[in-house]
C-alpha cells in the first residue's frame, strides 16, 4: 500500500482513457479502489500523416464563384486517400488523440503535424454539431479545414476552430442555401456569411 504511486496510476489510466475524474482509495482489508467517472467516447478518424497536405483544385480557381473548371474537393480527398496508409485514432473531447484498433471511419483526418488540443477539441465540437443537424457520408478534415460530403448536395467547409453560432445557424439554414446556386459544389461556411461556389 505505501509503494503504490497514486499519480503514476492516474496517468496511466488518462493515457488509456481520458476520464473526468479518477479517485484512487483504499478500503479495510487490503482492498485498492479505482473509481473512473465521466469521459465521453472518442470520435473514430482514420489519419493520414503525410508530408505536404494534398494541394485542392478550388483553391487554384480565381474567380470565387467559379466552380465549373474543378471537382468537388470531397472527390479529390477521397483520390488522395486511396492512395495513402492510414492508422486508427480516437479523438477525444478533452483534445487527446489515441491509437484505436480499426481499419475504416466516415472521418479521414490528413495532418502534416501533431495537432494542438485545442483543434482537436474543435474537431470533437463540429463532429456532434454536424450529427445534431446532417446526414452526412463523410467527414474529411485536411489540416484546419473540414469538407463534409453528402450524396447529391455540394460539399459543406467549416474551419476549426469555428464559431459555433454562425455554423449552427447556417446548418439549420442549410436546405435554404442549396437552392441560392444552381450546380454549386461547395458551400463554404469558413466566413461571416456563406459562399456558394
Amino acid at each position: 500500500m505505501f509503494f503504490i504511486n497514486q499519480k503514476q496510476i492516474s496517468a496511466s489510466i488518462k493515457n488509456i482513457r481520458p476520464f473526468e475524474k479518477i479517485t484512487i482509495g483504499y478500503r479495510i482489508f487490503n482492498t485498492f479502489k479505482i473509481t473512473l467517472e465521466g469521459g465521453n467516447s472518442p470520435i473514430i478518424a482514420m489519419v493520414y500523416l503525410v508530408k505536404d497536405l494534398p494541394a485542392i483544385s478550388m483553391d487554384l480557381a480565381s474567380a470565387s464563384s467559379e466552380s465549373g473548371s474543378w471537382i468537388r474537393p470531397s472527390e479529390e480527398i477521397g483520390f488522395f486517400c486511396e492512395l495513402a496508409s492510414a492508422s486508427g485514432f480516437g479523438l477525444w473531447e478533452s483534445g487527446r488523440m489515441s491509437p484505436v484498433a480499426t481499419s475504416e471511419s466516415a472521418i479521414k483526418y490528413i495532418i502534416s503535424e501533431k495537432p494542438s488540443e485545442e483543434i482537436i477539441k474543435s474537431i470533437y465540437k463540429l463532429v456532434k454539431l454536424i450529427d445534431k443537424y446532417l446526414n452526412v457520408e463523410s467527414i474529411q478534415i485536411v489540416g484546419q479545414r473540414v469538407f463534409l460530403r453528402q450524396t447529391d448536395q455540394p460539399d459543406i467547409i467549416v474551419s476549426v476552430p469555428f464559431d459555433e453560432g454562425s455554423v449552427s445557424e447556417a446548418m439549420k439554414s442549410y436546405a435554404y442555401l442549396i437552392t441560392i446556386k444552381k450546380d454549386a459544389k461547395v458551400i463554404d461556411l469558413r466566413f461571416i456569411n456563406p459562399i456558394i461556389r
